[in-house]
């Protein structure tokens, strides 16, 4: 079977395409974007998990942690990411990691944590305002 003219230039140009993104990978986005501008309204020991549902959404994990329920927003953006040249996805990456007290109410959170940092919630509302936190 004799390939067309127009069929061998697709086949040159996607061996070409192939060829080009040989040294890069396409990762997929992870997680579900959130507004930014809601993080500065939460509020310790006041603000509960339906307003963080109403102003966040669900969040992407839940979880318990040190036997400290924590609640996880995270949103990493897809695209192609070039070996050896930095990609501009961390200034889109949104990491907000939320604990909660026992009755429900945020202790403590972080938001947007650089890589690597061990962070120790504080972890009880009451025991803070009575002043017998250990944090």
């Amino acid at each position: 079977m004799r390939l067309s003219r127009t069929m061998a230039a697709r086949l040159m140009l996607l061996s070409a395409a192939g060829a080009l993104l040989a040294g890069c990978g396409i990762a997929p986005s992870l997680g579900t974007k959130f507004d930014p501008t809601s993080v500065p309204q939460i509020q310790k020991c006041v603000s509960t998990k339906d307003q963080l549902v109403k102003n966040l959404g669900q969040p992407y994990r839940k979880g318990v942690v040190s036997g400290q329920e924590q609640w996880t927003w995270y949103y990493s953006p897809g695209g192609v990411i070039t070996m050896g040249h930095g990609h501009d996805y961390e200034k889109n990456l949104q990491n907000l990691i939320i604990a909660f007290d026992k009755s429900g109410l945020v202790a403590d959170y972080v938001y947007n944590p650089p890589t690597g940092i061990i962070w120790k919630p504080e972890s009880d509302c009451a025991e803070r305002a009575s002043g017998s936190s250990s944090f």
